[in-house]
């Protein structure tokens, strides 16, 4: 209660005195000295300063610094699974929930058998059909960790070109699984969608690979979404009230599938 409250309500002071023992009830006259004192008794225990995030990519005010994925609900560093790092659900329920597959069920390997399995796994991947398809691939899911270090500044584009039924969604998503779980064929985003949502997730995957799955040559072209992602350059808009909105500049590296190319 503030000290115009408790000096001008005269009642309420009297059944607050009524109900709680005088020791706690606290006068705006002594409400300085006692915060002062609580923050000298509790430095220990009561206070803790901690920072929540609600953002892919890495956190570099932190040592070491940590990576999050935000399936995984936690961060990542270099001993594996960071779970004193605070994540913020409120951040985190804003994402689209295909962002939730970042991360999903990722773990550190606990001895040398979980190890050496890890490894397997990844010879088998890159075994899985033809290495001028998969290292691309591989490359470009590994590499998503490295936008904000310098693979922005000349982002790559990998696009997987084929005709439906030539598993090019499967084999992208199967790769994007070293970074969570991507079951039954599932892409975070379609070319079916519009321009303006795919800046968006763009812009929402920092340091991430974010797989567009399905283009087909149609009239909308992503020719503009292309440009500025190349450039690293966002497009200005006017919002109802001709005032610049925020630009959304692309913050993750494009992995895209599709039977055609845009021109």
């Amino acid at each position: 209660l503030s000290g115009a409250d408790l000096e001008s309500d005269r009642s309420l002071r009297k059944r607050l005195a009524a109900e709680l023992p005088a020791k706690y009830v606290v006068y705006p006259s002594g409400w300085t000295h006692l915060s002062a004192a609580m923050f000298e008794l509790s430095q220990d225990t009561l206070y803790v300063h901690e920072k929540a995030y609600g953002a892919t990519g890495w956190v570099d005010d932190v040592e070491p610094p940590v990576f999050i994925l935000p399936g995984a609900e936690a961060g990542i560093d270099a001993t594996g699974l960071n779970l004193g790092f605070k994540l913020d659900p409120s951040a985190l329920h804003r994402l689209p929930p295909r962002m939730m597959l970042y991360g999903k069920d990722v773990w550190p390997p606990t001895d040398s058998d979980e190890a050496n399995a890890a490894q397997d796994t990844l010879l088998e991947l890159l075994n899985l059909t033809n290495h001028e398809v998969m290292i691309p691939l591989i490359v470009q899911v590994l590499a998503g960790p490295l936008s904000s270090l310098g693979a922005r500044l000349t982002p790559p584009l990998i696009h997987a070109l084929g005709r439906t039924g030539s598993y090019k969604t499967t084999v992208c998503t199967l790769c994007l699984s070293l970074l969570g779980r991507f079951e039954d064929g599932v892409a975070p985003e379609t070319w079916t969608s519009t321009v303006n949502a795919l800046t968006r997730r763009l812009y929402e995957a920092r340091d991430l690979p974010l797989l567009i799955d399905d283009y087909k040559r149609t009239k909308q072209e992503p020719t503009s979404l292309i440009q500025n992602y190349a450039d690293s350059t966002s497009r200005s808009r006017m919002s109802n009230t001709q005032e610049n909105r925020a630009s959304l500049t692309p913050r993750g590296l494009l992995l895209s599938t599709g039977e055609d190319v845009w021109e």
